[in-house]
């Protein structure tokens, strides 16, 4: 996973206002988008999440 693709797709959601419209914007699913936000997570080993997910809305 590319992080630079990964931090796109958290500026589209924080923007857009909820991970499902940032990932069809990317022409990613749901579920794909998720993963890629949770990796980057991971990968920056952060100690808390970096947004709040909902099925409606990032905060």
């Amino acid at each position: 996973m590319d992080n630079l693709e990964a931090i796109r797709l958290f500026v589209e959601a924080a923007q857009l206002g909820g991970l499902s419209a940032a990932g069809r914007k990317l022409g990613l699913s749901p579920a794909a988008a998720s993963a890629r936000l949770l990796k980057l997570e991971a990968s920056l080993a952060t100690r808390s999440r970096l947004a709040c997910l909902s099925a409606r809305r990032v905060s």
